[in-house]
C-alpha cells in the first residue's frame, strides 16, 4: 500500500496523522486494524518507523520533533503489542519493533517495558515453531530477535544506571532495574534454547553478532567439552575461556549425552543493581553449560580453574624507568654483593581484595630480579628482600602478582640479584667496562577478577584470582566455577616519596636531564634578576610626571601632557623634543621636554612620558599642537604614536593622533608636525591605529613573559616581581605536567575525534585539575603584589637633634613652597638633595586595598612554591628515567613555548581586535598620572630655568644636507650588511654544492665502470673456465648484431652475475659493488613499412620482396604485442601479463626518454628482465638470439642496471645504448651516473644539512627584500637596474633548488621502497634525472652567486671604471657582434656545402660553427681542408683567418679604446657619484681592520 504525501507536508505530521490520527480522522492504521488487514498495518508501520529514524539524523537537535517522534514510537509499540502476531509475521514484526526501539533517548520507560513484554511474547512464538524447519530461517529470526533484545537490554542498562546514580539508595528502584534486566536475559535464554535444537554436536558454533552483544552457541559431547577453548571477539573487546580437563567437571557431564555451550560477550554490564558494578572496567563475558534436557549445569569447586581472558578498555599504563650502575672489578665477578644502590622501593595505594601487579622490563641488559613487600623501608639491602627472583630477559617480562595486600600505602621493593650466574649473562661489551649502566622499566597497577554470584545476587571475587598473564591490555582470571565474569583495573598514579625517594639524587649522573634543567632555570632566573633590579631602578627614575622646563611660577593653569612613543624597532629618539599648543583663548610657550629633567632619558620605544605644562590662563578649546625635535644624537629619528593633553581643572582631554615617523629620512620626511585634536568619533574611526596601539600596549603590560622586558615605567608591578611570578608559574606547570604525565586516557570509543585532534574526558579532567592547582595560587600572588599599599616611611626616634632638623626642614619647606618666595625669585634653596628629587619623580601608585606587609606574604609564597616545585620536579625526573625524562622535557617545552609565544599573544591580539574593531571603543590612557599635590610641590623648581634655550626646527637646507648624509650612511650600512650576509650565504651555497657531492669519488667510480664494461682490461670470473670466450671485447668494437650478442654474453651477464653476489670476502673484479635488484635489456623498434619505397615498377622488379625501414622517431615506434616472434602480432590488449614480446609504455616502465646520437628515444619498449643467475640469463639470451629478437626493425637496445658501493655509499646508474641505423651500422654509447642518496652520515654532512636550512632561510629573506625593494622603489626604478633581473633569476633558482631537492628525496624513497617490494626492474634513471637537474641548477646558481660579487664591489673605483666602460661600449659591441655573426654564418654555410660530405667537422651547421670557433681560437686543421679540396680549402682557410682573427680583433680593440677614452672624460665630470663611491670606500677602510 502506497500512501500519498501532499506537497509541502512534513513527514512527521503525515506519520503522526496515519498512526495517531487527528481531529478529523482516527488514522489509517485504526481503519486497517478495524478491517483486519494486519499485514498492511505492519508494512505501514515499517515504512513509518524507517522514515522516523531518517528524520533523527536530519533534525537531531529539534526538541519538539524529538517529542513527536517519542510519542509516535510509543504508539507503534502499543499497536504491535495489541496486534495478534502469527509465526508467519514474526520476522516482519520483529524488524518493525527493532526499528522502533533503535534510538534509546526517544524511548520512555513505559515504552521500554511494553517492548520487553512484546519481545518476550515473540520469543515464545519463536519457540513454538517446528524444529523441522530450516536452520537458515531460524538463524535469521533468532538474529533479528537477539538484535532487538540486546539493544533494549543496553537501553534498560543505561536508564537504570542513571536512575540508580541520580537518587539515594532505593531498594524498590533496584528491584525494578533487576526485574527488567532478568526479563530480557531470560528472553535471550529462550531464543538460545530454540537455536540449540538445530545444532549438531561437535560442529562449529553458531555465532550471532549484534551491535551490543556477541553470542556463540554450540553442542559438544562430554569428552570434547573438557579442555575446550572458546573465544569471542567484538571490535577491540574480546573474551576467551579455556575449560579445564577437571575430574569433577567430567563427573558432572557424564550423565548427559551432549552439552550445550553458550558464550556471551557484552560491552556493558547488565547486573547494575549491585553497587560493586561501578568498579568494573572490562566487558562482561559469561559461559553457561546445559545438559541435554536444557538444564543449567552447576559448575563449582573445580580442582583446576577455568582460564578466562578479558580485554581491558584502557590499555595504557603508567611507566617508570629505574637506572642502576653495576661496578665491575674483573671479568669473572663484580663487587656489589651487598650494595644498596641496586635496589629500589616504590609506594602504592593498595585496596584489599585487589591484586597488585608489578611488571619489570629490561631496556638494556638481561638480568634476574628479586621482588617482595618491604616492612622496614630504612633497610632495602639484599638481606631484607627474600629470594622471590625470576629470570628476566628482553623477550619475557618479569611479572609478580601480590594477592593479599591490605588497604593502605604498601611499599614494594626489588633488587638486581648479585650472583655470578646473573653477572655472566651480561653483554661482553659491558664486561670490559668498570661500570655498566642498566635501565629497567617498571609498570605498577592493580586488577581484580569478579563473577556474578547468582545465589547472593551480587558481584563477588570469591573463587577467582588474577592470573599470571594479566597485562594492561588483558585481565587473566582463574576461577573454579562458571557464571558471568568481568574485571576491575586500576592504574597507579605518579607517586613520589619526598623523603625516601631523596636517594634518587645519587643516580644523577645516569639521568641528569631534568635536574640539570631545573638548575639551569634557576641560574637563568638569578642572572635575569640582576638585570631586572637595575631596570626597576631606572623605571623608578623614568616614571612619574616631569615638570616642563619653561614653566613659570606665575603660571597657575596646568595641563598634563602625555607623549606616547611607538613600540617599534628604533622608535625612540635621542634628539631634543619640543612642543607648543594653542587654543581658542591663546597659546602656550614653547617647551623643550627632553631637558626637563637633567639626565633622564625620555621618549624611549613603547614608553609614555608625562609632563606638566603651565600657562597664564586657560587656553580654552585646544585647536592645534606643534611638535618638533632638533635631530641630535646617534638615533634622532622618532616614531610618535599620539599625544594626550588634559586640562587638570576641567578634566577635559584632547587626543592628537599621528602614528608615523618624525625624521628627515623616514615617514613624512619632516621634523616638525602640526596636529589637530581628534573627536570621539574620529578615534573610533581610526580602528587600525587603535588596534595597533591597544595590542602593543596590552602585550607590554598583560603578557607575563613579555612584560618582564617591556614593562611600562608607571606600573607598580615591578620586573623583579614579574620575573619571580613567571618562575613560580613555570615550575608549577612543570610539576603538574609531571604529576599527570603518562596517566592513561579514555577508551578510544569514548573519545571524540576532530580531524587529527583527539578529545577525551580524562584529558579535560587533567587539564582542569592542573589549572586548579596552578592558576589560583599564581593569581593570588600577582594580586598580592598589585593590590598591596606602598610601605610608609618609618619614623625615627625623636631626639633634640632630630627635632631641630625637623623644624628646620619644615621651615625650609614652608619657605620653598610659598607663593611669595616664588614671586621674589628666591634661588637659595635650589640645591635640594637628589633623594628628594627622586622621591618627587616617583610613580604615583594608586592606593591599594591590602596592607603593605602582604608583599612579604607574596614573596614567601613565590619562594616556597618555587623551591618545593623544583624539588618535586627533580624527584619525578630522576624517577622517570632518562628516556622518559627526555620525552617529557621535549613535549613540555614545545607546549610551553607554543603557549608563551603563540597562544598567549594571539589571545591578546584577539581581545584587542574585538575591543577596537567590533566594539569600536577608544583606548584610554591613564597610567602614570601624578597627584595634584605632588605636582604643585614641583612647580617651584621651574623658577631657575627661565632662560633655557628651546631649539628651533631645522631649516630645509640643513635637512637636505642631513638627508644626503643619512642616505650615504644607509648605503654604507646596506653594503656592509649585504657583504656580511652574502659571505655567509656563499659559504652555505658552497657547502650545499660540495658537501654531498664527492666529485673525485664519483669520477673514480665512473672510470671503474668504464674499465669494466666500456674499455675492459680483464675478463670476468664467470668467463674463466666456463667454456665461453675469454677474449676482451670493447664496447667501441661492437659494430654488428653478432658482436652485440657476444658482448651481452661475454661481458654484461658474467660481470653482473658476479656483482649480484656482493661477495666482499673474496676479492674479485667487482667484489666491492652490489647489483641492486634485476637488470634490464630494453629494445625500441619501428613499425613495419615505416618508410616510403620508391613507386617505380623497375625498382620493384629489380629488388623483389624488399622491406623498407625508415628512421626512428616517436611517431613511428612499434607498440604492438607479439606472440613469440615479430611476424605474429596479437590483437590489442590481449596479453594480461607482459613478456619479452609485449610492448610497455614509458609510464609503466617509469623511464624517461633518451637523446641519442641518431634520434631521441622514448622510455618504453620491449623488455627482458635478468637477474644474477648467470646460467639462466645466458639461456634467456640464447633463446632471444635464436628467435631473432633483434632484426632489421630494431632501432635501439638499452642495457640498464644500478649498482651500489657500500664503502662510499655511492649509487651508480649505468645505461649502455646500442643504436641501429637504417644504414646497417651500429653505434654503441653509454651513460654512467654516480651519486650519493644517503647524505647525512658524517659530521660534515650534518653541517651541510644545517647549511641547507640556512639556505632556505636566506632564500625567504632575499625574496622578502626584493619584494620590499620593488614596493618602495617602484617598478620603473626596479626594472631599470640590470641587477634586478639577476636577483629575480637567483630567487627563482633558490626555490627551484628547494623543490628539486624535495622531489629527489621523494623519488629516491619511492625507488628504494619499490626495490624491496617488487620483482620488477627498478629504474633509478628518474631519480638520477632529478639529481642531475638539481646539480645543473645548483651549478648555474653558484655561477650567478659568485658573479654577483661584481655588484657588491661597485664602490671600488676600478670596478666602477670597468662597468662604465662596458656600459658605453655595449651598443657598438652589439652592432659589431651582429656583423661578426653574419660573417661566421656565411662561412659556416659555405663549409657545410663544400666540405660537409668529406669532413666530420663540417657535417652540419652545429658542427661547422663549433669548428669555425675553434679555428678562430687558433686550433687549425689546414691539412684536412687541403685534402678535402686542394683549391677551395686553402682559400677558405686564409680568408677566414684574415676576416675573423685579424679584422675582428682590431675592430674590437678599437671600440674598447674609444669607450675607455670616453669613460675617462666622463669620470672627470661625475664628481658627485665619485664622491659617493669614495665616501663609501673611505668609510669601509675606517670600519674594517687594515690588512697591512
Amino acid at each position: 500500500m502506497v500512501l500519498p504525501l501532499s506537497s509541502g507536508s512534513d513527514v512527521i505530521d503525515v506519520i503522526s496523522g496515519n498512526i495517531l490520527g487527528n481531529a478529523t480522522s482516527t488514522g489509517i492504521i485504526s481503519d486497517l486494524i478495524a478491517a483486519g488487514k494486519q499485514t498492511a498495518v505492519t508494512q505501514i508501520l515499517q515504512t513509518s518507523v524507517l522514515a522516523l529514524n531518517n528524520d533523527v539524523a536530519a533534525n537531531e537537535s529539534d526538541v519538539e520533533r524529538q517529542n513527536q517522534r517519542k510519542e509516535i514510537r510509543e504508539a507503534v509499540v502499543a499497536i504491535l503489542a495489541n496486534s495478534s502476531t502469527g509465526t508467519q509475521d514474526l520476522e516482519m514484526v520483529t524488524s518493525v519493533l527493532n526499528s522502533a526501539t533503535e534510538f534509546q533517548e526517544e524511548l520512555s520507560p513505559e515504552t521500554q517495558e511494553q517492548a520487553a513484554v512484546l519481545y518476550e511474547g515473540m520469543s515464545s512464538a519463536f519457540s513454538q515453531q517446528s524444529v523441522n524447519g530450516s536452520q537458515t530461517d531460524a538463524e535469521t529470526t533468532a538474529g533479528l530477535l537477539l538484535e532487538g533484545v540486546t539493544m533494549l537490554l543496553d537501553t534498560r542498562t543505561i536508564y537504570g544506571s542513571r536512575a540508580l546514580h541520580s537518587a539515594p539508595t532505593n531498594h524498590t528502584l533496584q528491584t525494578e532495574v533487576k526485574s527488567a534486566a532478568e526479563r530480557l536475559l531470560g528472553t535471550v535464554d529462550v531464543i538460545t534454547d530454540v537455536m540449540m535444537n538445530y545444532l549438531i554436536p561437535d560442529t562449529p558454533p553458531a555465532v550471532f553478532t549484534t551491535r551490543k552483544m556477541n553470542l556463540a552457541l554450540s553442542k559438544s559431547s562430554p569428552t570434547h567439552t573438557t579442555g575446550k577453548s572458546l573465544s569471542l571477539d567484538k571490535g577491540e573487546n574480546s573474551g576467551n575461556f579455556t575449560i579445564p580437563a577437571d575430574g569433577k567437571l567430567s563427573t558432572l557431564l557424564s550423565n548427559t549425552s551432549f552439552t550445550t555451550i553458550q558464550v556471551m560477550l557484552t560491552e556493558k554490564n547488565p547486573y547494575i543493581w549491585d553497587l560493586a558494578s561501578d568498579n568494573l572496567t572490562t566487558p562482561m563475558v559469561s559461559l553457561t553449560l546445559r545438559d541435554d534436557l536444557h538444564q543449567r549445569v552447576n559448575v563449582t569447586g573445580l580442582t583446576d580453574p577455568v582460564q578466562i581472558y578479558i580485554s581491558n578498555f584502557n590499555p595504557k599504563v603508567q611507566k617508570t624507568e629505574e637506572n642502576f650502575t653495576l661496578n665491575v672489578v674483573d671479568l669473572d665477578s663484580f663487587n656489589a654483593s651487598l650494595s644498596d644502590d641496586l635496589c629500589r622501593i616504590m609506594k602504592f595505594n593498595s585496596t584489599e581484595g585487589r591484586s597488585t601487579i608489578l611488571t619489570i622490563l629490561p631496556l638494556t641488559l638481561n638480568l634476574s630480579i628479586s621482588v617482595m613487600e618491604i616492612q622496614n623501608t630504612t633497610d632495602i639491602s639484599h638481606q631484607n628482600i627474600t629470594s622471590n627472583g625470576s629470570s628476566l630477559n628482553s623477550s619475557n617480562n618479569f611479572t609478580y602478582i601480590f594477592t593479599s595486600l591490605p588497604t593502605g600505602v604498601i611499599t614494594l621493593g626489588f633488587c638486581i640479584d648479585q650472583t655470578v650466574d646473573n653477572f655472566l649473562q651480561l653483554n661482553q661489551q659491558c664486561l670490559t667496562l668498570t661500570s655498566c649502566p642498566v635501565t629497567l622499566e617498571t609498570q605498577l597497577y592493580s586488577a581484580e577478577c569478579m563473577y556474578w554470584n547468582v545465589t547472593k545476587d551480587m558481584w563477588s571475587s570469591s573463587g577467582c584470582q588474577v592470573g599470571p598473564q594479566t597485562s594492561p591490555a588483558i585481565v587473566h582470571c582463574e576461577c573454579t566455577h562458571l557464571t558471568a565474569f568481568s574485571g576491575s583495573f586500576f592504574v597507579a598514579p605518579n607517586f613520589v616519596d619526598p623523603f625516601a625517594d631523596a636517594a634518587l639524587f645519587l643516580t644523577f649522573f645516569s639521568n641528569p636531564v631534568v635536574v640539570s634543567c631545573v638548575i639551569l632555570i634557576w641560574l637563568v632566573y638569578f642572572t635575569l634578576l640582576t638585570w631586572a633590579t637595575k631596570q626597576d631602578r631606572l623605571d623608578k627614575y623614568r616614571g612619574g610626571v616631569t615638570i616642563a622646563h619653561e614653566n613659570r611660577p606665575d603660571h597657575d593653569y596646568s595641563y598634563l601632557v602625555c607623549v606616547i612613543t611607538g613600540w617599534w624597532k628604533d622608535a625612540g629618539t635621542t634628539a631634543n623634543v619640543s612642543l607648543s599648543f594653542s587654543g581658542t583663548r591663546g597659546h602656550s610657550a614653547r617647551h623643550c621636554l627632553s631637558e626637563s629633567v637633567p639626565g633622564k632619558q625620555c621618549f624611549l620605544a613603547g614608553y609614555e612620558d608625562w609632563f606638566l605644562v603651565t600657562t597664564p590662563q586657560s587656553l580654552g578649546e585646544l585647536r592645534s599642537l606643534s611638535v618638533w625635535h632638533d635631530n641630535k644624537g646617534k638615533s634622532p629619528h622618532w616614531y610618535l604614536s599620539r599625544v594626550l593633553i588634559e586640562d587638570l581643572r576641567t578634566q577635559r582631554t584632547w587626543t592628537f593622533l599621528y602614528s608615523d615617523w618624525v625624521a628627515v629620512d623616514r615617514g613624512s620626511v619632516s621634523l616638525k608636525l602640526t596636529l589637530q585634536p581628534c573627536s570621539l568619533e574620529d578615534l573610533t574611526g581610526h580602528t587600525n591605529q587603535q588596534f595597533l596601539f591597544k595590542s602593543s600596549r596590552d602585550l607590554r603590560e598583560s603578557h607575563l613573559w613579555l612584560s618582564i622586558a617591556s614593562k611600562p615605567s608607571y606600573s607598580s608591578f615591578t620586573r623583579v616581581q614579574r620575573l619571580s611570578c613567571a618562575l613560580c608559574l613555570l615550575l608549577m606547570t612543570m610539576l603538574t605536567s609531571l604529576m599527570f604525565h603518562g596517566i592513561p586516557t579514555d577508551d578510544p570509543a569514548d573519545q571524540a575525534q576532530v580531524g587529527r585532534l583527539t578529545l577525551s574526558l580524562s584529558d579535560l579532567v587533567i587539564g582542569v585539575q592542573s589549572g586548579l592547582i596552578m592558576f589560583p595560587v599564581n593569581i593570588l600572588i600577582i594580586q598580592l603584589f598589585l593590590k598591596a599599599k606602598r610601605r610608609p616611611r618609618g619614623a625615627t626616634p625623636v631626639t633634640a637633634e632630630s627635632k631641630n632638623k625637623t623644624e628646620k626642614k619644615s621651615k625650609k619647606s614652608e619657605k620653598k613652597y610659598s607663593v611669595d618666595s616664588l614671586e621674589k625669585g628666591e634661588e637659595d634653596e635650589k640645591d635640594d638633595s637628589s633623594a628628594d628629587e627622586e622621591e618627587e619623580r616617583e610613580v604615583a601608585k594608586e592606593d591599594g586595598i591590602l596592607p603593605w606587609w602582604t608583599v612579604y606574604i607574596a614573596w614567601t609564597l613565590v619562594l616556597s612554591i618555587s623551591l618545593v616545585s623544583s624539588y618535586f620536579v627533580m624527584l619525578y625526573g630522576l624517577k622517570f628515567g632518562y628516556q622518559k625524562s627526555v620525552d617529557w622535557l621535549v613535549s613540555f617545552f614545545t607546549a610551553f613555548f607554543q603557549s608563551a609565544l603563540v597562544t598567549q599573544p594571539l589571545k591578546v591580539i584577539a581581545i584587542s581586535l574585538v575591543f577596537t574593531m567590533i566594539l569600536k571603543r577608544p583606548v584610554l590612557v591613564q597610567g602614570g598620572k601624578a597627584s595634584t599635590e605632588k605636582m604643585s610641590k614641583q612647580i617651584e623648581v621651574t623658577d631657575n630655568r627661565q632662560g633655557h634655550y628651546v631649539p628651533d626646527p631645522l631649516s630645509r637646507r640643513l635637512m637636505n644636507k642631513i638627508r644626503q648624509k643619512l642616505k650615504l650612511e644607509e648605503e654604507i650600512h646596506v653594503t656592509l650588511r649585504d657583504m656580511a650576509l652574502y659571505a655567509v650565504f656563499v659559504i652555505c651555497i658552497l657547502f650545499m654544492a660540495h658537501g654531498h657531492r664527492t666529485v673525485r669519488e664519483s669520477l673514480m667510480v665512473q672510470q671503474f665502470m668504464e674499465n669494466t664494461f666500456i674499455d675492459p682490461r680483464h675478463p670476468p670470473i664467470y668467463s674463466q673456465g666456463s667454456g665461453y670466450s675469454t677474449d676482451i671485447l670493447e664496447l667501441q668494437n661492437v659494430v654488428n648484431v653478432e658482436l652485440f650478442w657476444s658482448y651481452i654474453k661475454e661481458r654484461i651477464i658474467p660481470v653482473l652475475g658476479e656483482m649480484s653476489l656482493g661477495n666482499r670476502t673474496q676479492l674479485g673484479l667487482v667484489s666491492e659493488y652490489f647489483l641492486l635488484g634485476k637488470y634490464r635489456i630494453r629494445q625500441i623498434r619501428i613499425k613495419e613499412d615505416s618508410c616510403d619505397f620508391p613507386n617505380d615498377p623497375r625498382m620493384k622488379s629489380m629488388i623483389p620482396g624488399l622491406n623498407c625501414s625508415g628512421k626512428y622517431w616517436m611517431g613511428n615506434e612499434d607498440s604492438q604485442d607479439y606472440n613469440l616472434t615479430w611476424t605474429k602480432p596479437l590483437p590489442q590488449k590481449l596479453k594480461q601479463i607482459p613478456d619479452t614480446w609485449s610492448h610497455r609504455s614509458s609510464w609503466s616502465l617509469k623511464t624517461l626518454p633518451y637523446e641519442g646520437m641518431l634520434s631521441t628515444y622514448s622510455g618504453g619498449g620491449y623488455t627482458v628482465l635478468l637477474d644474477g643467475n648467470v646460467t639462466q640469463s645466458l639461456a634467456v639470451i640464447q633463446d632471444l638470439q635464436d628467435s631473432s629478437w633483434i632484426d632489421y626493425r630494431t632501432r635501439a637496445v638499452f642495457v640498464e642496471f644500478t649498482s651500489y658501493n657500500a664503502n662510499i655509499k655511492m649509487f651508480c646508474v649505468v645505461m649502455i645504448v646500442f643504436e641501429f641505423s637504417n644504414l646497417g651500422a651500429l653505434f654503441p654509447a653509454y651513460q654512467v651516473f654516480t651519486t650519493k642518496y644517503f647524505n647525512y652520515g658524517s659530521s660534515l654532512e650534518m653541517f651541510t644539512a644545517f647549511c641547507e636550512i640556512l639556505f632556505v632561510i636566506f632564500a625567504l629573506c632575499f625574496f622578502y627584500l626584493e619584494i620590499k625593494r620593488l614596493y618602495y622603489g617602484g617598478r620603473a626604478k626596479y626594472f631599470r637596474d640590470p641587477w634586478s633581473y639577476i636577483e629575480i633569476i637567483q630567487i627563482i633558482l633558490s626555490f627551484s633548488i628547494v623543490g628539486l631537492y624535495l622531489k629527489r628525496i621523494v623519488s629516491v624513497s619511492a625507488k628504494l621502497t619499490s626495490l624491496s617490494s617488487t620483482d620488477e626492474f627498478v629504474s633509478f634513471y628518474t631519480s638520477i634525472f632529478w639529481d642531475m637537474t638539481l646539480n645543473y641548477v645548483l651549478a648555474f646558481f653558484v655561477f650567478l652567486v659568485i658573479l654577483k660579487f661584481f655588484k657588491l664591489l661597485k664602490f671600488n673605483i676600478r670596478m666602477y671604471f670597468l662597468s662604465q666602460t662596458l656600459s658605453i661600449a655595449k651598443k657598438n659591441l652589439l652592432g659589431f657582434a651582429l656583423i661578426v655573426v653574419i660573417v661566421v654564418v656565411a662561412f659556416a654555410h659555405f663549409a657545410v656545402l663544400t666540405f660537409g660530405t668529406v669532413l666530420q667537422g663540417f657535417a652540419g651547421m652545429g658542427e661547422s660553427l663549433i669548428t669555425l670557433f675553434r679555428l678562430a681560437l687558433g686550433e687549425s686543421d689546414f691539412p684536412s681542408l687541403k685534402l678535402a679540396n686542394s683549391y677551395l680549402g686553402p682559400i677558405f682557410f686564409f680568408l677566414y683567418i684574415f676576416m675573423v682573427q685579424w679584422t675582428v680583433l682590431v675592430m674590437f680593440m678599437a671600440i674598447l679604446n674609444l669607450a675607455i677614452e670616453e669613460t675617462k672624460e666622463n669620470m672627470s665630470q661625475m664628481k658627485n657619484d665619485l664622491e659617493v663611491v669614495d665616501y663609501i670606500y673611505n668609510r669601509l677602510h675606517q670600519l674594517l681592520p687594515k690588512c697591512h
